[in-house]
């Protein structure tokens, strides 16, 4: 990995008076940029994620605010959508880029797509996996028994279960969630982490994830599910649908697309509907392939971002 991503820089840029993103860039100083964006809302930037981008290119990967090695850690005050779109256009400037491939999987793909059409011109093209559109309905199918638990229903008993005990409606999950968070003892904090962590395991991957046991939770843990909580109880900071209903914005960049068809976290349609609404984009679906993409996808994303530089 270091022979094949030298890492050429990184450091902190103070977005705000309080926060500050960590940033890296790897590969080839001279080669086409490209932005990597990670998931979550709440994960951070891995190195695992260089492994889906061609070679030669200038790499720069960054942990959006609150995430990973960005300070403070876990902070959702000054901390939305909108926030992280500002930071990548500072981050642009701060590196000297005049445009950049940008390329995000799941809620990368989300704020991938949305920098896009708020930024159109700094943008040379885009790699989307795993798409995300953040409109209600895409983040309560992962949480209902009509969405992802008909496909996992032993999983939503153990839901159900967790609900019962706790004196709760699945339905109220998101407002149950947000106190524990806020307000729960450490073991409580630790339980919804862990249930969730089971869940999404499960639901996000085509191998069986095992049980969580509640001394594995960590702390960065916490701090990642109260931001992903955060957001999703602000509805991601968006209107409804303003992905697909601003996309014309973005109609004339070229772009790759790779969905897993057995993606039960984002059904691949979210995919093929950003497809048939960008003239110049292909799209793949990975036979054996997840949320997690796995091999197939991996191969085949970077197979057509190569693609995808050629004409940039």
């Amino acid at each position: 990995m270091e022979e094949q991503w030298p890492k050429l820089s990184e450091g902190w840029l103070q977005v705000c008076r309080k926060h500050k993103i960590y940033y890296a860039e790897y590969g080839n100083k001279d080669g086409v940029p490209i932005v990597s964006i990670h998931g979550g809302p709440g994960s951070q930037s891995k190195l695992s994620h260089l492994e889906y981008l061609p070679e030669g290119v200038r790499a720069i990967l960054f942990d959006q605010r609150g995430c990973g090695l960005s300070k403070p850690f876990g902070e959702v005050k000054r901390n939305t959508t909108q926030d992280i779109l500002r930071d990548m256009e500072k981050l642009r400037k701060h590196l000297g880029i005049e445009k950049w491939l940008v390329s995000g999987g799941s809620w990368g793909s989300t704020v991938a797509l949305l920098y896009a059409e708020t930024y159109p011109e700094r943008v040379l093209g885009l790699g989307l996996k795993s798409v995300f559109l953040a409109r209600k309905k895409d983040a309560e199918w992962g949480f209902s028994r009509e969405g992802a638990g008909k496909f996992y229903p032993e999983g939503w008993r153990k839901l159900e279960d967790y609900a019962f005990r706790k004196g709760f409606e699945l339905e109220d999950l998101l407002d149950y969630g947000w106190q524990v968070l806020e307000r729960g003892k450490e073991e409580e904090r630790k339980e919804l982490v862990a249930m969730m962590r089971d869940w999404e395991g499960n639901v996000m991957k085509l191998e069986k994830w095992p049980s969580s046991r509640l001394e594995e939770v960590t702390e960065e843990e916490l701090g990642s599910t109260k931001l992903f909580w955060n957001y999703w109880k602000h509805n991601f900071f968006l209107e409804e649908n303003q992905i697909l209903k601003e996309i014309d914005k973005i109609k004339h960049l070229p772009a790759v697309i790779v969905h897993g068809r057995y993606d039960l976290e984002c059904p691949p349609e979210q995919a093929w509907l950003v497809h048939q609404a960008l003239p110049k984009s292909e799209l793949f679906f990975g036979t054996y392939a997840g949320h997690h993409l796995g091999v197939d996808g991996k191969v085949w994303f970077k197979k057509l971002l190569s693609s995808l530089l050629l004409i940039v």
